[in-house]
């Protein structure tokens, strides 16, 4: 994400939803669960502690 992308996003509460919610961010997001096997990330919840 460049700095142009971060001022961007602060625009109006649905283009942040937007791109958060993304496809792109959304695979990238699940990537990461895969390759942590589901093990807790930086918030410490594991995918059988959340649900």
């Amino acid at each position: 994400m460049t700095t142009d992308n971060l001022y961007s996003l602060s625009s109006t509460p649905t283009l942040m939803l937007r791109q958060v919610a993304s496809r792109e961010s959304l695979y990238q997001a699940w990537r990461k669960v895969r390759v942590n096997r589901g093990g807790a990330g930086v918030d410490a919840v594991s995918l059988r502690e959340f649900g």
